[in-house]
């Protein structure tokens, strides 16, 4: 047991390692190496178990390679996002180093557990501790307006979102009288058809369509993605996807006999969610906001994969949040570097990139076409995958509406890539990148190209961690 728990209990030492830390003065340089050791050990503990199967706790918490490779991705977003906060980072990061680590860590820690948990108690409390970690993230940079103001508002519709979810939570229980998601799993083959039940997992969903940006829980995300530091932005829009995903495919595939009736519904959410998002990010001057916008109507995509609930989308849909992972944290990296260098996020400051760094621009023209659904990269893939099972069950309409929210992306995105192509820039000097930047960028490229030609490895793998969930 101990062993297959090795990467919660790591993760937790990690946290208090740094929050010890924070009553010292030492270097960001010597705690950022130690953030990045401590997190890369933590991605190989993670490895080490992926093959490990149990039930704990009573039941409460579950090892596979389901959850096991949920965590494997969000391990790796919190080595890439520690990388992105070096010593150009805001003033108030580089001031609060290891509170700003400790709170990432117990972030992930929180991530970890909701990948694991069939219970309901365990899962809302796993819920809040990445949640409330992620609120104290998006407001760090207390001198800044604009941040306070958008871990404000954060803070407030998340605490709408979790009442409404403890809300439905009680409607539920009031039904089946358990907290178990398993027990609650084969009592809902003969279930008899009860309103409250039905409303009571809408209401449920709510925190964790929260965490996806789903209409109409997305009103947070561009002023977040906006007034937070890069860096939690990063974190936000692509590891605290991960998580939420991987919840609601769990909990749709173990209540497939509820969700089937409220399917077309839901589908209709993840429409709107994807036109509304792709429509706002059209009139976006800021690449923060517009990558907020996209991440909306990128988490529409992923609701049509789950919503399937069947192996195939559940398989394609994981598939695409690992692909998203790499794609848009490209973006954000890239960002990131002009965002130091120049002191704004608007779009412009990327003019004339091609010819301060070939490397950055051209690791980010990939990313924004594959986000697309441009083929033959990897994004193109992951949706082709999403809207195959979507047309297998019928739902020819939805995936042209699907199709075109693409192209419309991919006109925004195209914007972007102009800005770094075709105007020449204000300042030639190249621009400063560490070894990490470029290593990445290398790997990044050769990614996106070659997983969307062979995506057969990474299907695999995600076709294997599904297969846990419908036994």
């Amino acid at each position: 047991m101990i062993f297959s728990l090795l990467p919660e209990i790591f993760c937790f030492i990690m946290s208090l390692v740094f929050i010890i830390l924070a009553l010292k003065k030492k270097e960001v340089c010597s705690i950022r190496k130690l953030g990045l050791i401590l997190s890369f050990i933590n991605i190989i503990l993670v490895v080490l178990t992926l093959q490990k199967e149990g039930l704990y706790f009573s039941e409460c918490y579950k090892i596979d390679l389901f959850s096991q490779s949920v965590k494997l991705l969000i391990a790796i977003g919190l080595f890439f996002v520690i990388f992105m906060a070096d010593d150009r980072s805001e003033e108030a990061i580089i001031k609060s180093y290891p509170e700003f680590l400790f709170f990432l860590i117990s972030a992930n820690l929180g991530m970890f557990m909701m990948s694991s948990a069939v219970e309901f108690i365990t899962l809302f409390l796993s819920l809040e501790l990445s949640s409330y970690s992620m609120f104290v993230l998006s407001g760090f940079l207390k001198n800044k307006k604009v941040s306070a103001e958008a871990g404000i508002k954060y803070v407030f519709i998340g605490a709408i979102a979790s009442a409404i979810t403890l809300y439905g939570y009680s409607l539920i229980y009031g039904y089946y009288v358990d907290t178990s998601l398993l027990s609650m799993k084969f009592n809902s083959i003969n279930l008899v058809k009860d309103a409250m039940l039905y409303v009571g997992f809408v209401l449920f969903l709510s925190a964790f369509l929260f965490k996806l940006a789903i209409l109409p829980f997305s009103f947070w995300a561009p002023d977040v993605y906006e007034g937070s530091d890069t860096t939690v932005t990063t974190y936000i829009a692509t590891v605290s996807k991960v998580a939420g995903v991987a919840v609601l495919i769990r909990i749709f595939v173990y209540f497939i006999p509820i969700f089937e009736s409220l399917e077309k519904v839901m589908l209709v959410m993840a429409v709107i969610t994807m036109t509304f998002g792709n429509i706002l990010a059209v009139q976006q001057k800021d690449i923060k906001r517009l990558l907020a916008y996209s991440s909306i109507a990128q988490a529409g995509y992923m609701m049509v994969g789950i919503l399937m609930m069947n192996e195939i989308g559940a398989s394609a849909t994981l598939f695409y949040v690992f692909t998203y992972l790499i794609m848009n944290y490209t973006v954000f990296l890239v960002a990131d570097q002009i965002i130091k260098e120049k002191g704004s996020s608007s779009i412009t400051a990327l003019k004339g990139l091609s010819q301060r760094s070939p490397l950055l621009s051209l690791a980010l023209l990939l990313a924004l076409l594959s986000l697309g659904g441009v083929p033959p990269f990897v994004g193109f893939t992951g949706k082709w995958f999403i809207f195959t099972s979507a047309i297998q069950k019928g739902y020819l309409g939805l995936v042209l509406i699907a199709f075109l929210n693409s192209v419309i992306s991919v006109y925004y995105y195209l914007l972007v890539a102009r800005q770094a192509y075709l105007f020449e820039p204000d300042d030639k000097t190249p621009v400063k990148t560490n070894v990490f930047v470029k290593i990445y960028s290398y790997v990044s490229i050769v990614f996106i190209i070659t997983a969307g030609f062979y995506p057969t490895l990474i299907l695999n793998w995600t076709g294997k961690a599904i297969k846990y969930l419908f036994m």
